[in-house]
């Protein structure tokens, strides 16, 4: 298995996508909890079933939402570096460092 890290900027991520959906229903806030939950077991299981996307980072894409989990693999270790909406551009992980 391979342990996951969130970054700050990965959470900042999270956090605002939860507060737009809490704002719609304390039920869809807790449903994209429960999916993110499940990417990461997914990351955590076999972070070589997602795709590289540049360089290093993998994509993982989040049922039922539409946001992309970005991730970096060293050893046994995963760093969640961005969580974005997908309608943003892919230039928006990059800046966020490693």
């Amino acid at each position: 298995m391979t342990s996951i890290i969130v970054r700050p900027r990965a959470l900042a991520d999270i956090d605002s996508a939860l507060a737009w959906y809490a704002q719609r229903g304390a039920a869809l806030s807790q449903r994209l909890l429960d999916e993110l939950d499940v990417v990461f077991e997914r990351i955590s299981e076999n972070p070589g079933q997602f795709p590289l996307v540049a360089d290093s980072v993998q994509r993982a894409l989040i049922r039922k939402f539409p946001y992309s989990v970005y991730f970096v693999v060293s050893g046994d270790l995963a760093a969640i570096i961005a969580v974005i909406h997908q309608s943003r551009q892919p230039i928006d992980w990059k800046p966020c460092g490693r």
